[in-house]
């Protein structure tokens, strides 16, 4: 039984920096950003757009939160 999948190659480059701010002892909030730049192709794919192999994109994420310890 032959994968007529073929094979592919993924390559993934994050980055997540981020503050935190502590407000009291018990309280802090932080806020931050994530990027992702995922690149993958498999080799008997035909890309949906000839600038843009299949499976690649890229993620912009953003996040705030609030931490109270008890």
């Amino acid at each position: 039984n032959r994968n007529s999948l073929g094979s592919s190659t993924e390559t993934t480059f994050d980055i997540t920096p981020s503050v935190r701010y502590a407000i009291t002892q018990r309280c802090a909030v932080n806020v931050g950003y994530n990027y992702t730049d995922v690149s993958g192709r498999r080799s008997n794919s035909i890309p949906l757009n000839p600038l843009q192999s299949f499976g690649s994109y890229t993620r912009n994420r953003y996040f705030a939160g609030i931490t109270y310890s008890f």
